[in-house]
């Protein structure tokens, strides 16, 4: 099987009494120790592990764990299942919670569940070499999974108030596999929602607010660029472009939000969301997909709500005086009569 992916250190520091996010990261700038796909043959290790697989198969693999201390170091080994993270790509499950997908799929055994490194010496670190195998399910979906092997440091220690903590530092490589069969790829958004604000002053500008949700709603990790852009009857035109997300897993929502500040209010402004992903086929063609929605938001031009009020009122008055100037014209004065 090809291993091919963009190298990914996935760092995170675990309190294990704190209720913590799952997060992807990058590596600590005195990282302690790694772990890498094992080199096939001479050359340079994939930095990740990239698979494509059938239901039921069994694929047989190895990764390496580094130690770059000068202490030895006892380390856990295992997988987990990649989550959504709003930020875009993806981060990993806690080791409290338990995998479901790709992350159940891969088996070290038990005589490797763990590995103990002596310390790094003058020769560079010291590693080791932990074969596992992934197993498929036979009733695997077909289309895109996504987790890590990691490498795990569990240390114990106290706060101040002499409460146990454990702090867990993770290292792990990415795990793409992909199962044959039908993919379906799509793209929604949905929850659309449009407001303005402003200050009390008639010649302020209005500040559009946008939120809205994109949902995968295919089997394949997609690509993501997002554009949000409002427009009035009068031809004014504002956009701006939301975050990119390099990875949106199948089936993820994603909760967006993107402000317009200097918006001219004409009444109604007309706001639209586009969704463009894109993604890499099995015969390596890049296909796009994408998916739009709109709505109306109400915005009051002030100023000129203001100058109109003064029209009428000043043609309002003026319609008065000329009437007024008419029945005093059209009145007999005294001693006309005969």
């Amino acid at each position: 099987m090809s291993r091919t992916l963009v190298v990914s250190l996935v760092a995170s520091v675990v309190a294990a009494l704190l209720a913590v996010a799952p997060a992807a990261g990058a590596a600590t700038s005195r990282l302690t120790f790694g772990i890498s796909p094992t080199p096939l043959g001479s050359a340079i290790a994939a930095p990740d592990f990239t698979f494509g697989v059938t239901e039921g198969a069994s694929v047989a693999d190895s990764v390496e764990i580094f130690n770059y201390s000068a202490s030895p170091l006892t380390l856990g080994v295992y997988a987990a299942d990649a989550v959504q993270v709003p930020s875009g790509g993806f981060g990993l499950l806690l080791p409290t919670q338990k995998s479901v997908g790709v992350g159940a799929w891969v088996h070290f055994g038990r005589a490797h569940e763990s590995v103990t490194l002596a310390p790094a010496g003058a020769d560079g670190p010291t590693h080791s070499v932990l074969p596992f195998v992934l197993h498929v399910p036979d009733n695997a979906s077909p289309g895109d999974h996504v987790g890590a092997i990691l490498a795990s440091l569990r240390v114990v220690g106290t706060d101040k108030s002499g409460k146990r903590i454990v702090l867990d530092q993770r290292v792990g490589v990415r795990l793409y596999v992909t199962v044959a069969g039908a993919t379906r790829t799509g793209l929604r958004i949905m929850n659309l929602h449009a407001s303005v604000s402003g200050g009390l002053e008639p010649w302020q500008h209005d500040v559009l607010h946008v939120s809205y949700q994109v949902e995968n709603t295919g089997n394949v990790n997609v690509s993501l660029d997002q554009r949000v852009s409002a427009s009035g009857p009068i031809a004014d035109h504002a956009s701006t472009t939301s975050k990119v997300n390099p990875i949106v897993l199948p089936g993820a929502v994603l909760s967006e939000s993107a402000t317009i500040p200097g918006l001219w209010p004409q009444f109604v402004t007309h706001v639209v969301v586009r969704a463009t992903g894109s993604l890499v086929t099995v015969q390596g063609l890049r296909q796009r997909l994408s998916a739009s929605a709109s709505t109306w938001v109400l915005t009051v031009p002030w100023l000129g709500v203001l100058l109109v009020l003064i029209l009428i009122a000043l043609a309002w008055w003026e319609l008065r005086r000329r009437r007024a100037s008419a029945v005093a014209a059209t009145e007999p004065t005294d001693g006309s009569a005969a």
